[in-house]
């Protein structure tokens, strides 16, 4: 028989033909995920770099010293060449700083609000970052900020920060706080101890003190007030009169009695001020009501509270639930059908202090700045049942919700206390409210789109031909 050759050769071929095919896909799959893996190495590099140059921008803005105008680095960059590239409210950028192979950018997007964006080239890819500065935190960041005077935490406060400009004493075992900070030092009496107390992240005993406002502070309200209290006492003296406040949801109304007379003037409901500040020139020596929209009430002398003040939504739902709960086992909590966004900052030139005609149960919502000293003005006031407190305080001597001697037992104030911070207010506080020399940055987030890919977004860039950093030749450079 004959050799089959041609036979042979006929079955090799396509195998022949598909391990080269093979072959060739083989290696232009592993060009191809050689390329891809470089992109996403550059992707990655370009991401570290725009996150650096960012927290390098955040850490100038801490820094910065401030004047009136506010943080000096923020205004002075906004003094340069604008870049040509607008922020999401339409304003222009400029080069707030620049290293090898980023830039960051920075707009305004309104008073006391800018926009930090970090742009950074690595290879092939663009990565754009962005976070917003608000250039002077409010003091409704702190659950409890005292000035001049040390302390006492006995394990009723849970969120927040706490903050004394002398000293923090701990009392009584076995309780956990939020971030505490002191000037003069924590100390530890009734059974408290370093051990068995727990402190949040950040918490130091050794801080410089940070400045309290003043009377000044709360004068300068004045400029957003709408002169009801005036208008209400056609130009008489308001040392005349006892002056009190009720809040009707989206509206309040004064009422003035005078000292001697006893003649009574009522201003009937008044819509909240446009500006969201009502500014009282006296003390107040009653405050009570229910809230629904944003307000500020500035005071320059002392508040007497006369009884709840409540957040409630237009349905007329409160912010919490057992707010004055008959049985003080049940919790103060969230409810769900509230819809509202109501917010009370006060401010008091004085002392804010719990009137003799407040009951057995009392409900505040809202920050609270004092000059003087806040809650139980006495140990001769008696024993209450529940206290419910969502917001904060700041205050000059400190917040007494109930005197309590050695053995835990209430001899004075609320016996069932209940102090939640409102982290609400800490991000959007009531209209004007007393401020801080210091930044608070938002979150960074990664805004999508921009880059070799162009702009997919309304608030992102294309930045295809833009030069980034020294190495480009950036506006910075």
């Amino acid at each position: 028989m004959k050799p089959q050759r041609g036979s042979i050769l006929v079955a090799v071929l396509p195998f022949a033909l598909a391990a080269a095919a093979y072959v060739a896909f083989a290696l232009t799959s592993t060009g191809v995920d050689l390329r891809l893996d470089r992109m996403r190495r550059g992707q990655a590099r370009a991401y570290q770099t725009a996150e650096s140059a960012l927290a390098v921008a955040h850490a100038v803005v801490k820094t910065s010293e401030y004047d009136a105008t506010g943080n000096v680095a923020l205004h002075a960059a906004l003094a340069g060449t604008p870049t040509g590239l607008k922020n999401s409210a339409g304003a222009d950028t400029f080069v707030f700083w620049t290293g090898e192979r980023a830039e960051v950018l920075v707009s305004q997007l309104e008073p006391e609000l800018f926009q930090l964006d970090a742009l950074a080239r690595y290879g092939g890819a663009t990565v754009h970052v962005r976070s917003l500065v608000r250039e002077r935190d409010s003091f409704a960041r702190y659950t409890l900020f005292v000035n001049a005077a040390n302390v006492n935490l006995g394990g009723a406060v849970s969120d927040g920060r706490i903050h004394s400009n002398r000293g923090v004493r701990f009392r009584f075992p076995g309780h956990t706080y939020p971030t505490v900070t002191a000037v003069t030092g924590f100390s530890y009496t009734d059974g408290a101890t370093p051990e068995n107390t727990t402190l949040g992240p950040g918490s130091n005993d050794a801080v410089a003190p940070i400045p309290m406002p003043d009377l000044g502070d709360i004068q300068d309200r004045e400029a957003y007030g709408d002169g009801s209290l005036e208008a209400l006492l056609g130009g008489q003296p308001a040392s005349n009169y006892r002056v009190s406040l009720r809040f009707l949801g989206n509206a309040y109304e004064l009422k003035a009695v005078h000292k001697t007379t006893g003649v009574t003037l009522n201003s009937g409901p008044l819509p909240l001020p446009p500006e969201g500040v009502v500014y009282l020139d006296t003390k107040l020596e009653g405050l009570v009501g229910v809230l629904s929209g944003r307000v500020t009430l500035a005071v320059t002398g002392a508040i007497t509270i006369t009884g709840s003040l409540k957040y409630v939504d237009a349905n007329g739902n409160p912010a919490y639930l057992n707010g004055t709960p008959a049985d003080p086992a049940l919790p103060y909590v969230p409810n769900p059908a509230y819809q509202g966004n109501a917010a009370l900052g006060v401010m008091a030139g004085g002392d804010v202090l719990y009137g003799s005609s407040i009951g057995q149960r009392l409900e505040l919502n809202g920050y609270f700045f004092s000059r003087g000293r806040f809650g139980v003005p006495n140990s001769s006031y008696g024993v209450r049942a529940t206290l419910r407190s969502l917001g904060g305080h700041t205050v000059e001597t400190g917040v007494v919700g109930a005197y309590v001697n050695s053995s835990g037992t209430v001899t004075a104030g609320f016996q069932d206390r209940v102090y939640l911070f409102d982290r609400k207010l800490a991000d959007a506080p009531p209209p004007h409210f007393l401020a801080l020399d210091e930044p608070r940055f938002s979150a960074v987030r990664v805004v999508e789109g921009t880059g070799r890919t162009g702009a997919d977004e309304p608030d992102s860039w294309n930045l295809n031909d833009r030069p980034l950093g020294t190495l480009d030749g950036g506006y910075g450079s």
